[in-house]
């Protein structure tokens, strides 16, 4: 699978962030929507999150021309970051655990960042150390943007909480319940805020990763454990301050398997190539779908692009003929 090539880093390609497509994949009992974050410049939601940071911390002085911007990730955020930042004039780094996906090193290479990797065993928590430890050490040029305590990240994501509450209501249906994966939070907290406030009776549902569900584990009175895990995006290993809590109804859980296995359903039945913390999303909102038992629908979102985990599919599908 080929990365896109972009090669217009203008200030105005950033008006491509957002907007971006509602899919419905109907059913039996209500529907299920999902809003396409793939479509993003870069192939994910991150674009939105890191444009808003960025020009909000532009905005308030904190950062300025001739600075170099820092954060950790785990692929789709570096990308992101190196993106808008170069748009807008700055040079990047991402620092981010190794072994994520090939792809993404690529992408943040390739869209002129410096990247940095760190041991794989210290997960996002390493990744966030060699960032803070990076910034504090070059304090005359060097931001970080902090993406998981960082609250334009959730901010950033109630722009698409209106686009998807406009389109429900062009269409005269009713959202019955909203579900999305959780990483730092700042997705699922900036949608749900505004369809909650639009859909008082809706039910919101929360999505960890089974080897690593702070909230989960938190609700239930259990304890927390983080284990290594590869559904990227999720699971950091703590609840991040973007993580509005109280707007979660529910929380479930899924596996990295399964969700890679419905990621490639996604790919097979609807041919629409998205990563497995898309397919970890429809898994739940088809469970969703079942208990609300028709009448309303279910609303979703794709992370991100299927062309980010190319390695990973290409061999999955070769090993299963």
């Amino acid at each position: 699978m080929t990365i896109p090539t972009i090669t217009d880093f203008s200030p105005a390609s950033l008006k491509r962030i957002g907007k971006t497509p509602i899919l419905r994949f109907p059913g039996e009992a209500g529907e299920i929507f999902s809003k396409c974050e793939n479509y993003n410049p870069t192939g994910s939601h991150k674009d939105r999150a890191y444009l808003h940071m960025i020009e909000n911390m532009a905005k308030a002085g904190k950062v300025r021309e001739g600075d170099v911007l820092v954060d950790y990730t785990t692929g789709n955020g570096g990308v992101s970051l190196a993106f808008v930042a170069r748009c807008m004039g700055f040079e990047s780094i991402a620092v981010m655990p190794e072994g994520i996906t090939v792809e993404r090193e690529e992408q943040i290479r390739g869209l002129g960042a410096e990247l940095i990797l760190t041991p794989r065993e210290q997960y996002v928590k390493g990744a966030r150390e060699t960032a803070e430890k990076i910034v504090k050490n070059n304090p005359e040029t060097h931001r970080l943007i902090n993406q998981s305590d960082n609250l334009d990240n959730s901010m950033a994501f109630e722009e698409a909480g209106r686009e998807i509450s406009g389109y429900f209501k062009s269409v005269d249906r009713t959202i019955g319940a909203f579900v999305c994966g959780i990483g730092t939070g700042g997705t699922f907290s900036g949608i749900a805020k505004v369809l909650k406030d639009d859909w008082p009776d809706i039910i919101t549902v929360g999505v960890e990763v089974v080897d690593s569900a702070p909230i989960f584990a938190k609700r239930k009175g259990i304890p927390f454990r983080h284990n290594d895990h590869r559904l990227v995006g999720f699971g950091a290993g703590a609840i991040a301050m973007n993580t509005a809590q109280g707007l979660i109804d529910h929380v479930e859980t899924v596996s990295y398997e399964e969700s890679l296995k419905e990621a490639m359903n996604i790919a097979v039945r609807d041919c629409h190539l998205v990563g497995p913390s898309s397919g970890a999303n429809m898994l739940m909102a088809k469970k969703w779908r079942k208990i609300l038992k028709g009448g309303t629908d279910v609303v979703t979102v794709f992370f991100d692009a299927g062309y980010k985990y190319g390695n990973i599919y290409r061999t999955t599908w070769e090993s299963s003929r």
